[in-house]
């Protein structure tokens, strides 16, 4: 396995499989859509017992131990797939993995639609 912050030549480099985040180029590689990964706004509950949850971003100025807030101005969630050479798919451990990636996405495992873990719902 590899974690890289940078576009790979899949099929260059001999990757089976890559995990993608966040939109993707049109490319010949097939792509298999398994979730999504949520960005959210967040403030300390200190700051919100003393300053009330914020009605815009700019309006957030501390922060320590977070809860979400601003729901309505939180990005879009960012789409999370799987890409990989058509030809690669026919490998067993490839194929596997690739499987098992959809049905974990099928079981809600990324929480399509969820706060993100370890936030909770601020009021507002």
């Amino acid at each position: 396995m590899m974690l890289l912050d940078r576009n790979v030549g899949i099929v260059e480099e001999g990757i089976d499989v890559a995990v993608r985040i966040g939109a993707l180029a049109d490319s010949a590689l097939r792509v298999v859509t398994i979730g999504s990964v949520w960005q959210t706004i967040v403030a300390s509950p200190a700051y919100l017992a003393a300053h009330g949850v914020p009605a815009h971003p700019a309006d957030l100025t501390a922060a320590g131990r977070f809860v979400r807030v601003l729901a309505d101005h939180a990005p879009p969630p960012t789409p999370v797939s799987l890409l990989y050479d058509a030809g690669r798919a026919a490998m067993p451990a490839v194929r596997a993995f690739i499987d098992a990636m959809r049905e974990r996405a099928r079981q809600g495992a990324w929480g399509e639609g969820a706060y993100p873990p370890r936030c909770r719902q601020g009021a507002g």
